[in-house]
């Protein structure tokens, strides 16, 4: 949470933006289950106490307390050729007040991954889909990897932003990038 205090410094307003952090308990639970080639699995929280953006940021400190219910739900089939192909629906569910926050009462963002396994499992080729549907923007982020040996890890790959510059993706638009790693383990 944030605490903003307005004061006048020589006739002209300030304002004193200080980070809190508040403490929420969470209640949760988790399934999976295997059927063959496919994998349902999900997961639901409910957060007794989460702050939001508050549209009106001079009351209350800019933000809204209020619960919140996320939950994801996938779906993973291990296709023929070593492809996995995995989505998700991730929502988040603003239980109280939604309408004095900045972000809308039910928000909804889809997640599609495809990965194809090649030469023994040493060299992967993803390609990863984060979608929000509430502000029609995502990311896409395509990948490829090598392992050169069991503690040696190259890869390469990018992130492409697309959508609506008040999204959580799309305000990186402007900002796609290119991402080169190494990872080596002891």
């Amino acid at each position: 949470m944030l605490r903003q205090k307005l004061s006048l410094v020589s006739g002209s307003p300030v304002v004193t933006i200080t980070p809190e952090y508040e403490r929420t308990h969470v209640f949760g639970a988790t399934f999976t289950n295997a059927f063959s080639d496919w994998v349902v699995r999900g997961e639901i929280g409910y957060f007794t106490e989460h702050y939001f953006i508050r549209k009106n940021s001079l009351k209350n400190q800019g933000v809204v307390k209020s619960p919140e219910l996320h939950y994801v739900l996938g779906l993973d089939w291990n296709a023929p050729w070593d492809i996995l192909v995995s989505t998700q629906l991730i929502q988040s569910w603003v239980i109280d007040d939604a309408d004095k926050t900045t972000r809308d009462k039910l928000d909804t963002t889809l997640t599609g991954l495809i990965r194809r396994n090649f030469l023994y499992d040493t060299l992967i080729a993803e390609v990863l889909i984060i979608a929000n549907t509430n502000n029609g923007d995502g990311i896409v982020r395509p990948k490829i990897s090598y392992e050169w040996q069991d503690n040696i890890k190259t890869w390469l790959g990018a992130d492409i932003f697309y959508g609506d510059p008040q999204g959580v993706f799309g305000q990186f638009d402007r900002n796609d990038r290119v991402v080169v790693g190494m990872e080596i383990s002891f």
